[in-house]
């Protein structure tokens, strides 16, 4: 049978004799996602003074929320990518902060099979939709750019316990090839430099 998939997150440590070690911190998994969803295709970890995690589904059918919709609908497979955030402390975890989905829901765009985060930190996510049709052009691909919008300095830090204090990811940009090509798969791979 088919699962979702899921994230195990490890950490790796130098032991008293300066071997590396690796130990499970915590497995991930999404309370939204169905059989065949492909969860944990595509991972990428920001840096800054918040650690996200962005994990890819390119397979979950969504309606742009967190419902699944079910086979046969506009939105099937258009792929969708979850967003994870590190609390620190005594104990450690990572928690849902937020679900991404494309505005224009393609069928099989597989939204999510690639992503990155700006070196700098944690404002900027750009996510790849390498099977997104663009009028004429079946699979020719295309990115979408996400940005995490401010919090209110009174809510840094708050809620550490849920995600409470966790930002809208909010669409800035969908980038298109520049000269889309049948089966081209733009967006198959990216990176967000600054």
């Amino acid at each position: 049978a088919l699962n979702p998939g899921e994230v195990a997150i490890f950490r790796i440590m130098l032991d008293a004799r300066g071997m590396a070690v690796a130990r499970l911190e915590q497995t991930l998994a999404s309370q939204s996602m169905t059989p065949g969803d492909h969860f944990g295709c595509a991972l990428a970890v920001s840096g800054g003074s918040r650690t996200w995690l962005a994990v890819g589904a390119d397979r979950a059918s969504t309606d742009g929320s967190t419902t699944a919709l079910t086979a046969g609908s506009i939105a099937t497979m258009c792929g969708a990518v979850e967003i994870f955030e590190r609390i620190s402390g005594p104990s450690a975890r990572w928690v849902q902060a937020s679900r991404l989905s494309p505005r224009d829901a393609d069928p099989g765009a597989s939204f999510g099979a690639a992503i990155a985060f700006d070196r700098l930190g944690s404002a900027l996510l750009a996510v790849g939709a390498p099977r997104a049709d663009i009028v004429g052009a079946f699979d020719a691909g295309r990115v979408h750019v996400f940005r995490a919008a401010e919090l209110p300095e009174a809510t840094k830090g708050r809620g550490q316990s849920d995600n409470a204090s966790a930002p809208a990811w909010n669409s800035v940009a969908v980038i298109d090839p520049p000269e889309p090509n049948l089966s081209g798969w733009f967006g198959a791979s990216i990176a967000i430099e600054g």
